[in-house]
Formats: C-alpha cells, sequence, structure tokens
C-alpha cells in the first residue's frame, strides 16, 4: 500500500525534528562528559605540595676540594651534588628532601647557596622562578623559608635586636618577607607560609670550631657570639611575625647540638677544621644535622 501524500509531505519536517533531537543529546551527553571531567582538572590545579627557598643551610651541597668553605672531614667532598628545581646543587638528604620523604609529599627545592648575597633581589627571584616553573601554584600547601644569613639587611636588624632598638630603623628585611609573601599569596592562594631560623652554633659564648679528637670538642670562648646568635633568631622571628608567617624556632629545637655537641654524632652543625663529623661544608649543617633539621621541618608541616 503506497503512503499517502500528506505522509509523504510530512518527511521533510520529521527528519529535521529527528536531526534537532539527536543534536540536542549529543550536546547534552558532551555536557553531562564535561562536568564528569571536571573533577579530574581542578584536582590537580599545579604546583608542588611542598616548595622551599633558602641558602646553603638548606641546600648544603658538597664543594670541590680547595674551596674556601669545603669541608675538612676525611669524607667531605665525596657526595655527588643533585640539581635542584632551582639548577642549584644540593646534597640528596638536605632538609627539604629529608621533610619532604618523610611527608609524603611533592617537592620543589629552590635553596642555593649565596642566596641573599644581593639583598631582596635573590629570594624574590626565586619565587618568581618557581611560579614561572609551575611549581608554585594553586595546588601548592606549604612553603617553607630559610633565608637571611647572607642578606645584609637581615644583618641591620639583628644589630638592632643585639643592641636593644630593634624597630627603630625602617626594615629592609622585612620588606624582602613582605615581597615573598605576596609573590606567593598570588601563585598560591591556598599555601601557608613557615619560616625557619637557623640551628644553634654555640653553648653560650664558646663555639667548638676545631674538632679533631673524637667526642671531645674543644670550646673556644668569643664573648659576644652568644647575644648575636640570639640577635639573628630574633630578627628573623620579627620579619615572620610582622608578615604574619609562622617561625620555627630552629635554634631552641637543635640545642645541645651546635658545634660543641659532646657527642660527634649529634653535632648538627660542622666547625672550621672538624675531622670528627660528616660534613659538606664548614660552619654548616653536617650531614646528621640536616636530617635532624628535615625531621623538625616535617614535624612544622603537617
Amino acid at each position: 500500500m503506497k503512503p499517502s501524500l500528506p505522509a509523504l509531505s510530512s518527511l521533510p519536517a520529521r527528519l529535521r525534528g529527528l536531526r534537532r533531537s539527536t543534536v540536542a543529546l549529543a550536546s547534552a551527553a558532551a555536557c553531562a562528559v564535561g562536568l564528569l571531567a571536571a573533577p579530574v582538572a581542578s584536582a590537580n590545579p599545579g604546583g608542588k605540595d611542598l616548595v622551599v627557598f633558602g641558602d646553603s643551610f638548606a641546600s648544603n651541597p658538597t664543594l670541590p676540594a680547595g674551596h674556601y668553605i669545603a669541608g675538612t672531614a676525611p669524607n667531605s667532598g665525596s657526595r655527588v651534588p643533585v640539581t635542584g628545581s632551582g639548577g642549584c646543587p644540593q646534597d640528596r638528604e638536605n632538609w627539604p628532601r629529608v621533610a619532604a620523604g618523610i611527608l609524603n609529599v611533592s617537592l620543589a627545592d629552590y635553596s642555593c647557596n649565596g642566596t641573599g648575597r644581593v639583598p631582596y633581589v635573590d629570594l624574590t627571584n626565586s619565587v618568581s622562578t618557581a611560579v614561572a616553573n609551575g611549581d608554585l601554584g594553586p595546588g601548592t600547601g606549604k612553603v617553607a623559608i630559610m633565608y637571611g644569613g647572607l642578606d645584609v639587611l637581615q644583618w641591620v636588624d639583628t644589630g638592632t635586636h643585639v643592641a636593644g632598638v630593634a624597630g627603630v630603623l625602617p626594615s629592609g628585611y622585612h620588606a624582602t618577607i613582605a615581597e615573598v609573601r605576596r609573590q606567593v599569596q598570588a601563585a598560591a592562594p591556598n599555601a601557608e607560609i613557615v619560616m625557619a631560623g637557623y640551628p644553634e652554633l654555640g653553648a653560650g659564648d664558646n663555639v667548638c670550631l676545631i674538632n679533631v679528637t673524637p667526642n671531645q670538642p674543644a670550646p673556644l670562648m668569643l664573648p659576644g657570639i652568644a647575644a648575636v646568635e640570639s640577635g639573628l633568631q630574633s630578627s628573623i622571628r620579627s620579619a615572620a611575625d610582622a608578615n604574619g608567617i609562622r617561625f620555627v624556632d630552629m635554634k631552641a629545637l637543635t640545642a645541645g647540638h651546635g658545634t660543641c655537641a659532646a657527642s660527634d654524632s649529634q653535632r648538627y652543625v660542622a666547625g672550621i677544621y672538624d675531622q670528627t663529623s660528616d660534613h659538606n661544608m664548614k660552619l654548616h649543617p653536617t650531614l646528621e644535622g640536616s636530617r635532624a633539621m628535615g625531621r623538625i621541618m616535617a614535624d612544622n608541616l603537617r
């Protein structure tokens, strides 16, 4: 039986309706796929979990023999450095790597020997590089900073703390940390910034610069060194407090483990001529010191 003319005449309209329905269904399916895929993208918005900025107390690499701060232990110079996120040599067990390993988080370590010799610029450039590399971003949870030992602006602040006139002069060091905070908050708004001080160096005014007999440190009294060491910690704490940043008092947390630690294995900072502790650089963290600071920082970055 042949279809009637009215039925044939309505066929194009039916086809057009079917096509519209198919397009609508495809669009709905595409939207559904997009909605399903969206959480995957937002779950990894970019940036490492932990980003570290700092100087040689964080990077702590082996240096070539003959370098003026190269270590003096029998095995100093034997460890092969690794390359940090910013291209600087670092020890494979420096405290940022130890902390990240304990916490089981991804790490971008921008610590570098010499950071701070050009005040403000060195540190802020490191942060800018981390942002440009995609290491510091919305997915970053923690930013740790150990900085100031080479920054002359910081040492001006240390002097004011030692002299008891802290806060009288405008602080260029505070301004540096303020800019770093601004940079971090702009790139990683969910990140907490933590600043750490430096580990204990001496025992009061005694510093053990020469250690040659196992487990028998040789104290040398340097009047006033304790005040300078305390002033350094106060200066860094003050910069952290002024910028609403949590401070980790590494000096207090490493008390008894400075250059004059009774046990060589418990010495966290090497002397100038130190034959009895494993270390990479003079007056820098021993290998055990880096491990200990890594454990301390991990506890403070949870």
